[in-house]
């Protein structure tokens, strides 16, 4: 399992897990502290953070009540989420792309193979543009789900590769 962000600059850090490891609050914690906040402060600056709306899905270890504490603490914004929303989360459209390239591409036997692939993906192949599309895709979508008043959508994402 992988950690990752991407902005409208391209693609922010990426991290793995462990293998068993289990992403819990203090373990979602760790990384944003790690990973995040180090990257966050600099690309904008500390005094800054209030320019980043981090959006995030409706997962416990996102939720709960300590890590939205520790978002207050740095000083960031966490976009609302609406419940079983993929279609909303630019990630998505990134998570998607990243394992249409690899099965395309790589073809890996390991989990090592795996995690080297998403790796290079990330370093090499995840450009600025692929992150703006990703996340032009999902302000086209809430047009369509304004359109139909929060109801479902036929999301017809296309890939380049």
């Amino acid at each position: 399992m992988c950690w990752a962000a991407i902005t409208w600059d391209g693609p922010g850090p990426i991290a793995f897990l462990e293998k068993g490891e289990t992403l819990d609050a203090p373990a979602y914690i760790g990384i944003l502290e790690d990973f995040l906040i180090p990257f966050i402060d600099s690309w904008k600056g500390q005094s800054h953070r209030d320019q980043v709306v981090f959006q995030q899905d409706g997962a416990s270890c996102h939720t709960a009540k300590v890590t939205k504490e520790k978002f207050k603490e740095w000083g960031l914004k966490v976009a609302p989420w609406a419940p079983a929303s993929p279609d909303c989360n630019p990630i998505e459209y990134t998570w998607k792309d990243m394992k249409c390239w690899i099965r395309k591409n790589r073809k890996p036997k390991s989990e090592e193979e795996i995690r080297d692939a998403a790796l290079y993906y990330w370093q090499h192949i995840l450009t600025k543009e692929r992150c703006r599309s990703h996340i032009l895709h999902v302000k086209s979508n809430m047009v369509h789900i304004h359109r139909v008043h929060g109801g479902p959508i036929v999301d017809k994402w296309k890939y380049n590769n």
